[in-house]
């Protein structure tokens, strides 16, 4: 079936994949977003426009392009695993889909890059290009539109080069086709020698990245003008741009590794990536890495909780107990009883006297406690006993038969012990 020339339909379905939505679209073709509905595989599928179908040169061009990607197999070039040719006639590829957005997005999102980051990324993209040569892979179309950045969550960020689709492969009989003096690649970041469609080699990949560090450092194209014939007319004719105008601050080694990559002369530039890798490899170690501060673990422990009633402190003063934890009780004695001396008669009673020991006893109130100082037990120092002046014969007299009345003590009791007598009016005195 010949070709359509209808280049804005969207397919349903490209092989086994579903087209889901428009990814971008650029002058050769337009790029979807696709899914394997069986294991939900999500791809990139780039579709060639139907006039470009027609053309044999281009779709030797686009072929060309995953021919050449599979020739270098590179974790830092995107991977393209699918190729054919749609009912109406247009061509496609079928390649992983990236997540993140390419260099044009992030300069038009942050203007410039830190120094650290540039040279983190080009030191990716110079081993891309390392493995690309190897394969006898010339890019010729080294831009921030082609380079993409892959942001993941939880990873850290990383190049991919993407757009093979003008690449030159030589040394294995398959070279492209270039008609005469046919100029290929973008003007901004094309070297001298695409300009005037002289042959290209390595060094026309470096010169185009120094091109696009310049940008990713300064924030700036090298070359600056409104018309491409200025631009073009520039690096043929003018100086070499230096960063150092720029953005003086940056260091000097810095500064003519870019410059060295931008010679006119492709005789003056490095000649292989990984030359350039090493330079750069050097520059990163001026500025140290920043590593994160890890947070400390505690480590896990059982904590075991154990309540204890706190042990009275013990006062140097014998009559003093201090006790944290508890309002005391104040006990005040009223009176101190003195030790009665034992009298042989049996049927003395001392009932009363137990009781009256009793009484001499009593809690003090509440309002009281509340008044003594808390934590300690108050004990009052013994009083001494009132002396009382001896009673008249009479009273004695009297005293003694109320005694003998009340505790059963009889006269003879008295007679047969002398001591007796004396003891129990001491008593009654008192």
């Amino acid at each position: 079936m010949p070709p359509s020339l209808d280049s804005h339909s969207i397919p349903e379905h490209v092989a086994d994949y579903e087209i889901l939505s428009t990814l971008g679209a650029g002058g050769m073709g337009v790029v979807y977003a696709g899914r394997q509905p069986d294991i939900g595989k999500r791809v990139a599928v780039k579709v060639l426009r139907g006039e470009m179908s027609m053309d044999r040169d281009l779709v030797e061009r686009f072929v060309g392009e995953a021919r050449a990607v599979n020739e270098i197999r590179h974790r830092s070039i995107v991977d393209i695993f699918g190729f054919g040719r749609l009912d109406d006639g247009r061509y496609y590829l079928v390649m992983e889909q990236l997540e993140g957005r390419s260099f044009e997005q992030l300069l038009a999102d942050e203007r410039k890059v830190s120094i650290p980051k540039v040279l983190d990324w080009t030191a990716q993209i110079l081993e891309a290009l390392d493995a690309a040569h190897a394969a006898g892979v010339i890019h010729r179309d080294l831009k921030p539109s082609n380079l993409f950045l892959v942001e993941l969550p939880r990873q850290t960020p990383y190049v991919k080069l993407l757009d093979f689709g003008i690449a030159k492969l030589i040394g294995n009989g398959r070279s492209q086709r270039t008609q005469g003096a046919m100029m290929i690649g973008s003007p901004d970041y094309m070297a001298p020698e695409q300009v005037i469609g002289g042959p290209v080699t390595f060094a026309t990949d470096l010169y185009a990245l120094g091109c696009v560090m310049f940008e990713l450092i300064s924030g700036k194209k090298p070359f600056q003008g409104k018309q491409i014939s200025y631009v073009l007319g520039a690096k043929l004719n003018g100086a070499t741009p230096s960063l150092a105008k720029v953005e003086p601050a940056l260091p000097a080694d810095l500064v003519r590794l870019v410059e060295w990559l931008m010679e006119r002369d492709p005789k003056h530039r490095p000649q292989t990536a990984e030359e350039v890798l090493t330079h750069v490899l050097a520059l990163r170690q001026q500025f140290p890495r920043r590593t994160p501060t890890p947070v400390p673990v505690m480590p896990r422990r059982r904590v075991e909780v154990e309540t204890k009633l706190a042990a009275p402190e013990v006062d140097p003063a014998p009559t003093r107990i201090h006790v944290p934890a508890q309002r005391p009780i104040a006990v005040e004695v009223a009176e101190q009883i003195p030790t009665e001396p034992r009298l042989s008669a049996p049927a003395v009673d001392l009932g009363a006297e137990t009781r009256l020991a009793r009484s001499a006893l009593r809690v003090v109130p509440q309002a009281e406690a509340a008044a003594a100082p808390t934590g300690r037990l108050p004990v009052p120092a013994p009083a001494p006993a009132p002396r009382r002046p001896l009673p008249t014969p009479l009273l004695v007299l009297l005293l003694l038969v109320t005694m003998m009345a009340t505790s059963g003590v009889t006269a003879y009791t008295l007679l047969q012990h002398p001591g007796a007598l004396e003891a129990a009016v001491s008593k009654l005195t008192k």
